[in-house]
């Protein structure tokens, strides 16, 4: 059971950064669930934390590219857009 559960874990974490993958991987070992509905729950706070960390992550890139002009356009022109943005974050969190 024990082996199934954290092979889940894994799967949800499979494009998440190396750094949270550790953390979660990390401490499963040590972790007890008491039944299946507390195990999902768990998995289910994980889904959540990973939206979170996806957002943070746009909104810092957004923030560090505020002004920034995309590539290839004129001086002064547009910056960023949120979907390119989003499309870095996207492929931050493949790796």
């Amino acid at each position: 059971m024990q082996k199934l559960r954290k092979q889940l874990i894994e799967e949800k974490l499979k494009n998440a950064p190396e750094s949270v993958k550790k953390l979660y991987l990390g401490s499963f070992d040590r972790m007890n669930f008491r039944d299946d509905q507390d195990f999902d729950e768990y998995v289910s706070e994980i889904d959540t934390r990973l939206s979170d960390l996806k957002q943070d992550i746009a909104n810092t890139v957004l923030k560090a590219t505020a002004g920034v002009p995309a590539s290839g356009s004129v001086s002064g022109a547009s910056t960023l857009s949120k979907e390119y943005t989003k499309s870095i974050v996207d492929e931050i969190m493949k790796r």
